[in-house]
């Protein structure tokens, strides 16, 4: 009985009937296809674009943390050189005490600086006082610097302050006395808080996460994961397991070992310091967002299936809906194509002096170095910086500090070069050239043409005295084949040390690695 109504109901009795019904079953099958399809395009691309998103949030805050680092490195290499120039070994003293307090109250991050005998005992410090018969033998990072020879600075495990109480991520440079024997510990605390605060700065949904780790996996801070999570290991997490073995920087989705959340992750690991980023976006609330944002789409198909039962004419309607949005979308997508590379390229130009950016010098030197590999030619690098831009900068005010960087950046842009060669503003006061397929000899040429060229600009210097004018320094380290495995880290670490050479040697020349 139910079939002979459906027979008549359909009119499946008739051939137009079974033809017009085939019809629009067929259109119901593809109207169907259709829309899963679209709507899993669009949630594809929804990942991909948060995959993106994170991945460039990740790089974002490795510059930060990397900024961060290397501003507490530059600190602790002061004190190095304000213990050596005491001649008379007194260590404990106001004037130290002052000079160590001047320093902390420089940067922001800094919730003190230290100095230690070999024997972990306090000498020096920026608090008000020191505690009685403190010692600190018994911290992880004394331990390591009194058993290991190593000269560069060490990011350890966070520990809470002696001094202060507060969670403190500790900095630390080994002691040498003048026979080169281990002396103690210079030491400098960085606030776990200046980092929770930073990046509470980021609006973000409750379950996405920010984390900074260190490169043996220990957890540094983590939002917005409680204190708890903090000097957790995550050698178990995807991240360290493979990710990173492949790339340095990227997006992956993993679920997180602290929580179990499954997210997209954007992730760098920093050249400079043993430390990654990470970036996550909790996919289920990206889901929600999305599903909640297509939700008006989904209703409008339902409809659109109901009309298409009822009325076949309704699915050439929805087939130029669908025409109009696929075209709008694909003008959206060419709008945000063009736009992504324009904030590409203002990326990779240093806006106050023009110069290219340090993001494109670091990316210009890795693609030298890979050629250069490859060839076996040279790559030589200069660093040059402004002899006494602090006091400068701290006398005639940021205006004028300003200005001045200009002034040097044009003075080294207009210098007869390679076209191959890229001069760019490395950061603060301090310049740089990536000059391929240039020997030592030649690179140290271009070194002294660049102090010339600045010391010829004739800029004012703020001692007001005839002929006293603004100066640089430089250094220079070359890539051949006798060093053929140096990095970019070890070339521009060579480099640095040269232009310190210079410093201490007069200023207002140039020094060669």
């Amino acid at each position: 009985m139910k079939k002979n109504f459906l027979t008549h109901f359909l009119y499946l009795h008739t051939a137009l009937g079974r033809s017009g019904n085939g019809m629009l079953f067929a259109l119901l099958v593809g109207v169907l296809a259709v829309n899963i399809w679209t709507l899993k395009v669009s949630w594809d691309k929804r990942l991909a674009e948060a995959g993106d998103e994170a991945m460039n949030l990740s790089v974002s805050l490795s510059r930060q943390a990397e900024d961060t680092f290397m501003q507490v490195e530059f600190t602790l290499k002061d004190v190095m050189h304000e213990i050596e120039q005491s001649h008379d070994g007194n260590i404990s003293t106001p004037e130290m005490r002052d000079f160590l307090r001047e320093r902390q109250k420089r940067l922001l991050q800094l919730n003190g600086i230290f100095i230690y005998d070999e024997k972990g005992r306090w000498l020096a410090a920026s608090s008000e006082k020191l505690p009685a018969n403190a010692n600190n033998a018994d911290r992880e990072y004394f331990i390591y610097h009194r058993d290991n020879e190593d000269q560069d600075i060490r990011i350890g495990h966070v520990i809470r302050s002696r001094s202060s109480e507060d969670l403190v991520i500790p900095v630390s440079l080994r002691r040498y006395d003048r026979s080169g024997n281990f002396a103690g510990v210079v030491l400098a605390t960085v606030r776990v808080d200046y980092f929770r605060k930073f990046y509470n700065f980021f609006e973000l949904e409750d379950r996405d996460a920010l984390a900074l780790i260190l490169a043996d996996t220990t957890v540094l801070y983590a939002r917005p994961f409680p204190d708890s999570v903090i000097n957790q290991s995550l050698a178990q997490s995807p991240l360290f397991k493979t990710v990173l073995k492949h790339a340095d920087s990227g997006s992956r989705s993993w679920h997180s070992p602290l929580d179990g959340i499954e997210r997209i992750y954007g992730y760098a690991r920093l050249h400079r310091f043993p430390l990654v980023v990470t970036a996550g976006y909790d996919k289920a609330t990206l889901w929600q967002k999305w599903l909640t944002d297509h939700l008006l789409s989904l209703a409008l198909n339902t409809a659109l299936l109901a009309t298409v039962l009822g009325m076949g004419v309704a699915i050439l309607r929805q087939a130029r809906v669908q025409k109009h949005n696929q075209h709008e979308i694909s003008r959206m997508q060419g709008e945000l194509t063009h736009v992504n590379q324009t904030l590409h390229a203002l990326a990779l130009l240093d806006e106050m002096t023009g110069l290219a950016s340090r993001k494109q010098f670091d990316i210009f030197l890795e693609e030298a170095l890979r050629r250069s590999r490859s060839s076996g030619r040279p790559v030589s690098v200069v660093i040059a910086g402004i002899d006494g831009f602090r006091y400068y900068n701290d006398t005639l005010g940021h205006e004028a500090g300003n200005k001045c960087l200009r002034q040097v950046g044009k003075a080294l842009r207009d210098m007869p070069l390679s076209t191959t060669d890229l001069v760019a503003h490395y950061g603060g006061d301090r310049f740089a050239f990536v000059l391929p397929n240039t020997s030592s000899i030649y690179a140290f040429e271009i070194a002294m043409r660049a102090v010339s060229a600045v010391r010829h600009c004739h800029l004012p210097d703020v001692v007001d005295a005839p002929g006293h004018t603004v100066t640089i320094s430089a250094g220079c380290s070359t890539r051949n084949a006798a060093n053929s495995d140096m990095d970019a880290a070890m070339l521009i670490h060579q480099a640095e040390s040269a232009l310190l050479d210079a410093k201490r040697k007069g200023k207002n020349q140039a020094s060669q690695k």
